[in-house]
Parts: structure tokens; sequence; C-alpha cells
């Protein structure tokens, strides 16, 4: 069965389902649609990559991936379109495969400002993308219910895969009191708040000996800038980009808490699974939809307030016992979220995919 994933951009997610499809008998096609990443697959299945125009981006896709098609020979089965900026090629080419959009983030509340203007026609795109769509797939319970609220579409929930054979756990490396933070460094991801809490841990609960890294990809340069300016007022604290997976790793394990301190709501978030999966607690606020992937108490704790968050993170860095039973509980519950798993799921539905309605949840 012949596969094309279409992405608008480079997502480790999308590269772990085509990897996963691939190793249960799918021949699959991944294409990028991206202005500023290369890409470099891990695998060697056909994977194109094409730079985005940024004055006229929809009609520079629109051609390129008719380009992409002419170059396809091969008959393409299903077509699964992740994030929602390539919703607009959705009904445009591959009349006879079955078409699976998987928009990754909630769709945009278009305001009365002068951004509205450029994100309006997403909100047509997705509009007329769900009608052409013959499955809608979402990454979370959470997303399940907005994209119904906005929409009146129905979806069936399968997460974003985490790659098992990186995330894993080594407890011969030792805890550093290290908390770590790992997101793209946007204000709703919560660094500023990070810093502040973590200063309040410091100077009120009396850790002086505790650091906090904040690591991850930054787009928006003004907040950045703002980030690296509160992270130099605070001792203890500090800022990395650009970090590699192999020092990714080093840091969820050389961790104590892992901090999730999010504003807002998330669709999924990778970063705290990926925590889990390698042995270190999160703490996160209780919302969506971190409130599906941690059990409180059991697999992290779910803090409903900025006092509550700091008082979670005081009791796994003070008792070895708790901290050592969360670690165990996190590991176990990460591994519905492995590649092999998800892709498990994914294949079920492939399979049967003329009678995609059963599998709504």
């Amino acid at each position: 069965m012949n596969i094309c994933i279409i992405s608008h951009g480079v997502h480790r997610h999308t590269q772990l389902l085509a990897e996963g499809l691939a190793d249960r008998g799918f021949k699959v096609v991944l294409v990028y649609f991206t202005a500023k990443h290369i890409f470099k697959p891990r695998r060697k299945f056909l994977c194109v990559s094409i730079p985005s125009n940024s004055k006229l981006t929809i009609y520079s896709r629109l051609i390129s991936f008719r380009k992409v098609h002419k170059k396809l020979k091969e008959n393409i089965h299903a077509l699964i379109y992740v994030g929602y900026p390539v919703a607009h090629l959705l009904p445009v080419y591959f009349p006879k495969s079955i078409k699976i959009f998987m928009p990754i983030t909630g769709p945009y509340s278009v305001q009365r400002n002068i951004k509205s203007i450029y994100y309006l026609p997403y909100s047509y795109m997705i509009k007329y993308a769900l009608k052409k769509a013959n499955l809608l797939v979402t990454i979370s319970k959470f997303m399940k219910n907005v994209y119904y609220k906005a929409y009146k579409r129905k979806s069936l929930v399968i997460p974003p895969p985490v790659d098992e054979t990186l995330f894993k756990p080594n407890f011969k490396l030792k805890k550093d009191n290290l908390i770590l933070h790992v997101a793209r460094f946007v204000p709703r991801k919560g660094q500023i708040l990070a810093i502040q809490m973590f200063k309040k841990l410091k100077k009120v609960h009396g850790f002086k000996n505790i650091k906090l890294i904040l690591a991850g990809l930054y787009s928006k340069e003004k907040y950045f800038m703002r980030v690296l300016g509160e992270a130099k007022k605070v001792e203890g604290v500090t800022v990395l980009t650009n970090v590699s997976d192999e020092e990714l790793v080093k840091l969820y394990h050389s961790s104590t808490v892992f901090w999730w301190p999010f504003i807002g709501y998330e669709p999924f978030g990778m970063p705290p699974v990926e925590a889990m999966a390698c042995g270190t607690p999160v703490v996160s606020f209780n919302k969506p939809a971190a409130n599906e992937i941690i059990s409180d108490g059991v697999s992290g704790f779910l803090a409903n307030n900025e006092n509550d968050f700091i008082e979670r993170t005081i009791s796994l860095l003070v008792d070895k016992k708790l901290r050592r039973k969360i670690q165990e509980n996190a590991i176990n519950a990460s591994k519905k979220y492995f590649t092999v798993n998800i892709s498990r799921v994914w294949e079920k539905v492939l399979r049967n995919l003329y009678s995609y309605k059963d599998y709504y949840n």
C-alpha cells in the first residue's frame, strides 16, 4: 500500500510516522514544504523537501505539489495532510486517493486586528478541507473537542509517536539538581513564568544549588531576547538553543524534574512524553492536553496554580522514594506513545480505509 505524507514543516513526529509505516510494510512518500530547514531523512524512503515562496506561499505550494505528483509513477492509495497550512492542497490532486486531514494545532480564532487579514484564508481552507477529507485525525481528545465544536466534524484521536530508540531511561547517570524546560521560545510555552517560579523556588524556599535550563528553538527574536534578559537576572538559569538529539537526551537523563508551565492550552506536548520516556518526572499545569498525558500523582503531577506547581516540584526534589515511583510509572505510561504502538494504530486504520467511519472515538 502506497502512502503519501504531506507536512507544512519539518516535524519529528512526521518523520517517525513515516518510519513506523515503512516498518509495517507500507511504501511511504514524505513531502515537506519548508522555507528554512534543510531536511535530511534518516531513512531511504522517497522524501521531497520543497522550499516555500514567502510571497506567494499558497500558489507556489500548489505548483510544486503538482510537479511532485507528476514524478510519482506509482498509485497513491492514501494521503495524510499534517498541519492545516497545507489544507488548501487537500482537494486538489490524487482524486482517487483516500484523504486524511491531521491538523496538529487548533484553528486560528480570527480577531479584529491586522493579523486577521493573514489568518482569515486559513479558516476558509480548513472548512473546505474538512468537506473534502475522508477522515479527520486529531492528536488529543482535547483537539477532537475543539474541532467538533468549531466545525461539527467527528475525528479519530491518534497521538503523535515518540522515538523509543532515542528517548529511553538511563539510571546510571546521576540526577544533577536540574529542572529542565524544553519548548520553542514563544510566549505560550511559559519560559518567562518558569524563570519567575524558579526565582521563588530559590529565594522563598531556600533551594540555592538548584539549576534551571530552558532549551529550544526560536523564531520570535523579540521574545527570545526578553527570555535571555530575564534569565540573566536569576543565578542558575541557562538558556540553550539548537540542542542536538544526543544533547537533549542527556538533559532529560540528568534532570531531576521536567517543567511544563505552558500558558493557555497545548494541543498535545511532545517534550513531556519524551521526558517521561527517559524517566524524568513531569510537573505541569492541570490543563489540556497535559491532563491526558499525565495521571496526577501517578505518572507525574498536575498543578492548579503557581504555588501548587512549586510545591509539587519540591516534593520531587526532596523525596527520593516518591521520585522513583513517579519515574517508573512515567516510563510505563509513555510506552503507548512509542512509534511501534502508534504506527500499529495507523496500520489498522489504513488497512481498513474504506470502513474508516468505524474508527471514530
